[in-house]
């Protein structure tokens, strides 16, 4: 808030004292024109999927390969354990990478993790919230930017 009093300097403080609870003579004030606020911008529409980082889209959509909704198929098969190992290793070469800051940006840019992972897969939107709940586990360790796009609710429960 922008406060402008224009008057001799007695004026003023007098206009000030009387604010305060003075009493004596009011100097006389004129309002200006009240502020403008700045009009905001509008929202922008998901970017297509044209934009998707390739490095991003590969590695969700080999994460989505045999991806089990329950999270324990590793506990039966030891060769979904290895897979499991070569997920978090991708994931941790795509938070070094020079491209990491483009990635954070396009998923933020799609309204979060689960809205990407479901452009990127364009299908079941429970796969979808599965897999960027898995995503963000693992990047709770490897890539600490990633994990924290993650929507804290499920933006397509009803």
């Amino acid at each position: 808030m922008e406060i402008t009093l224009k008057g001799t300097h007695e004026e003023v403080m007098g206009l000030m004292r009387a604010m305060a609870g003075a009493t004596g003579e009011i100097a006389s004030w004129s309002v200006g024109p009240p502020a403008q606020l700045p009009t905001p911008e509008p929202a922008q529409p998901p970017v297509s999927t044209a934009e998707v980082p390739p490095s991003f889209k590969s590695m969700v959509e080999e994460w989505a390969i045999g991806f089990d909704m329950d999270g324990r198929s590793h506990w039966d098969d030891p060769e979904a354990a290895k897979g499991n190992a070569n997920k978090g290793e991708a994931l941790r070469d795509l938070g070094n990478s020079r491209g990491a800051g483009k990635i954070i940006t396009w998923i933020h840019s799609q309204g979060g993790l689960t809205h990407a992972v479901h452009q990127i897969l364009d299908g079941d939107p429970k796969l979808a919230r599965g897999i960027a709940v898995n995503i963000a586990q693992v990047a709770s360790i490897l890539f600490t930017d990633l994990g924290e796009t993650l929507e804290h609710f499920d933006p397509f429960e009803d």
